[in-house]
């Protein structure tokens, strides 16, 4: 079943889908008539331009046999996996470097740019205020012993983010979805499972 909610088109599951498919789930009452629901394990929870809930569950599945890579930052103060098919391009500041899907170009000039997983130190960031109506799903994260946050932003972009305070600065690790508009879920499917292995992976120094 299709669903139009505050200009997004999403794909509601009645019946549970088959095993391995990812899916946005309305939550909060976004469908007329409907109790609330909370987001299932595992799923991220954002906010659309109408201040209504969505969960995106990813699969978990569709990068399972791909072949990895470490970049390992010792400067830095950390290490982390990627995919080694994906295509990579490292960033002139502080290291960082984005990953993006086989086949994409870089530099295409398309609205908000390819979408990806990105690492990146910065001194100018933020934590996320907890009154911006964008940030949904904020929770910890820890990795090597170091807490930090992860949190979705929702309206005019979806992005998942980890945050980990680092030599005076914070580490970022950011993954930058299409939307959530059915035909784009299988893109945005790979760019979660990267994103949640990368997570995984990432050891700090």
């Amino acid at each position: 079943m299709l669903l139009l909610v505050g200009g997004g088109v999403y794909l509601v599951a009645r019946d549970r889908p088959p095993e391995g498919r990812p899916r946005w789930l309305p939550l909060s009452g976004s469908v007329p008539g409907e109790a609330s629901q909370t987001a299932p394990a595992g799923a991220f929870t954002f906010k659309d331009a109408s201040g209504q809930s969505i969960a995106y569950l990813p699969a978990g599945t569709s990068q399972r046999g791909a072949s990895w890579a470490t970049f390992d930052a010792r400067q830095g103060g950390y290490s982390v996996e990627y995919p080694a098919s994906w295509v990579k391009v490292d960033r002139a500041d502080h290291g960082g470097f984005t990953v993006y899907a086989p086949g994409t170009n870089p530099d295409e000039q398309i609205p908000g740019g390819p979408k990806g997983v990105s690492v990146t130190w910065s001194d100018a960031y933020r934590p996320p205020d907890s009154s911006d109506r964008s940030i949904a799903d904020l929770r910890s994260v820890t990795s090597g012993g170091v807490t930090g946050q992860l949190y979705t932003v929702g309206v005019l972009g979806k992005s998942i983010i980890a945050a980990f305070p680092r030599n005076g600065g914070y580490l970022l690790l950011q993954a930058d979805l299409s939307g959530v508009v059915t035909a784009e879920i299988e893109q945005d499917a790979a760019t979660v499972d990267v994103f949640q292995r990368m997570l995984a992976s990432l050891k700090l120094y």
